[in-house]
């Protein structure tokens, strides 16, 4: 605690809140690499030839025993169906890593990515909807960029994604990872414990004046939200500025010039601080080490 001037600043320590969630990376198409593996024909190879984007799959992965590539999208792929012939086909993804349609080997027929025992994937008008309650489905990691699940063909059968299908990545490991990432906003908060202004006096009350933090933002946005009381046990309504439920407090970055608290929280004695995420899933995690307010008598 620091004394300056008859105001008090609290330097609150954060533990670090990065787990609150995964880490970030901005969608962008990328080649994929890596194995699929099927009992009947073996390693499905996504070394090459192979793209995720937020909308879709493009290109073919090769299944070397059959000879002939399995086809992702029907612009893009050589010796299998045109788009014209057997309708706009391809796998599709929905920006959350969730995929839904068909590829396409000449020998083995279509591959489902997503569907249940009533049948596969069906088409909107725009792009590729998993039936509803699917028991079957190609993901990928919207964080680390792992394909996992099945894919289902009615000649081979099943088509693994991962090792962790299995339980066999100590004897086999396996998995197709790309470099797309999801673009979903994640969001979060953490409250604070009640912080008493005066604690070695029975009867006071102050003023809290500003808030600023110390930590890394990593390209999310932090901002809060303030509650007080005269009574260690609340109510506790957190507000932003000028009594506002809805709006909050936000600093430009980790340690910038502190921003004015409005009066709502004059003559309280017990203070209470909500803070608020807002990133792109996937950056690194946002780090709060140092929350502090200045507080008058």
């Amino acid at each position: 605690m620091k004394t300056s001037f008859k105001k008090v600043i609290f330097f609150i320590p954060v533990l670090s809140i990065g787990i609150l969630f995964m880490s970030h990376a901005k969608a962008v198409s990328d080649n994929t690499s890596g194995y699929a593996w099927n009992d009947v024909v073996g390693w499905v190879s996504f070394e090459s030839n192979v793209e995720v984007t937020d909308s879709k799959i493009t290109g073919y992965a090769d299944i070397a025993q059959v000879s002939e590539n399995l086809g992702l999208d029907c612009n893009t792929v050589p010796n299998s169906p045109d788009c014209g012939t057997a309708g706009n086909w391809f796998v599709s993804n929905d920006s959350n890593g969730n995929l839904a349609g068909w590829g396409w080997n000449k020998k083995i027929g279509w591959v489902s990515f997503c569907g249940n025992t009533s049948g596969g994937s069906t088409h909107n008008g725009t792009t590729w909807e998993c039936p509803s309650s699917p028991t079957y489905e190609v993901t990928i990691d919207g964080v680390t960029g792992d394909f996992s699940g099945w894919a289902w063909n009615d000649v081979v059968g099943w088509i693994s994604f991962s090792c962790s299908n299995t339980g066999t990545c100590a004897t086999s490991d396996y998995v197709v990872n790309t470099g797309w990432r999801s673009n979903a906003t994640t969001d979060g908060s953490l409250e604070s414990s009640t912080i008493d202004t005066c604690p070695s006096e029975s009867n006071c009350s102050a003023n809290l004046n500003t808030i600023m933090w110390q930590g890394d933002a990593n390209g999310a946005t932090v901002s809060f939200q303030i509650a007080s009381s005269n009574n260690s046990t609340g109510p506790w309504t957190f507000y932003g500025p000028n009594g506002d439920t809805g709006t909050y407090y936000s600093p430009s970055g980790p340690n910038e010039p502190s921003i004015k608290i409005t009066r709502e929280h004059a003559n309280k004695r017990y203070i209470r601080y909500k803070v608020f995420f807002n990133r792109i899933s996937g950056s690194p995690s946002p780090v709060v080490r140092d929350v502090i307010l200045n507080i008058s008598p």
